[in-house]
């Protein structure tokens, strides 16, 4: 699935290609004038209505309605990342790198309908695992999000819930592992752990 703008810069880009062998005598006509780029838009599997962008003043709304749950954090990874849901609930501290301010992106969270559990599992295709820039507000606010969860686990101590997190993870081979996680992002403030149907 592609952006319009991502789909307008291929277009800009045949279509200079194009008008130059036309010029040149290569071509008989520029095809790239042919192409519906609206039409273009629902082809690449995003339907019209559902190609909307958000204002900033929308956003303000979202990000005040959302500052107080416990989906925000999920909320500002996505909104300063443009990770998917599965992506975001899926990140763990160590999947951050703070030196090079990038988040590695190689895992989502997902759900098995047949072991009624959640699991870590592969991305869809070998070239949606990225490397994410860290924007400053991002790094900003997940470095003050990890300072007060290990001030919360600090005091709630043994009532902290982080070490009671079965799961498990499909590696690269479809082979299934057992873990014990402890260190995702998404967690509430008792450190139980976050999934994509608590934002949903």
């Amino acid at each position: 699935v592609y952006s319009q703008e991502y789909i307008n810069g291929f277009y800009k880009l045949f279509s200079a290609a194009f008008k130059y062998g036309v010029k040149e005598g290569y071509l008989k006509r520029n095809v790239a004038q042919a192409v519906d780029k609206k039409g273009a838009w629902t082809k690449c599997g995003i339907p019209k209505e559902e190609g909307k962008f958000l204002y900033p003043e929308q956003l303000r709304v979202i990000s005040d309605t959302l500052k107080t749950s416990n989906c925000y954090t999920a909320f500002m990874i996505g909104l300063h990342s443009g990770c998917r849901l599965s992506e975001v609930f899926g990140l763990r501290w160590s999947d951050v790198d703070w030196e090079k301010n990038e988040i590695h992106i190689c895992k989502q969270l997902l759900y098995d309908d047949k072991k009624k559990m959640w699991y870590i599992g592969p991305l869809k295709t070998q070239c949606a695992y990225r490397y994410v820039p860290l924007s400053p507000v991002l790094k900003e606010y997940l470095l003050d999000l990890k300072s007060r969860q290990e001030e919360n686990k600090r005091k709630m101590g043994d009532d902290y819930r982080d070490r009671y997190r079965p799961i498990y993870f499909i590696d690269e081979k479809k082979k299934k592992h057992k873990a014990y996680i402890t260190d995702f992002i998404n967690v509430k403030t008792n450190g139980e752990w976050l999934t994509p149907s608590s934002i949903t």
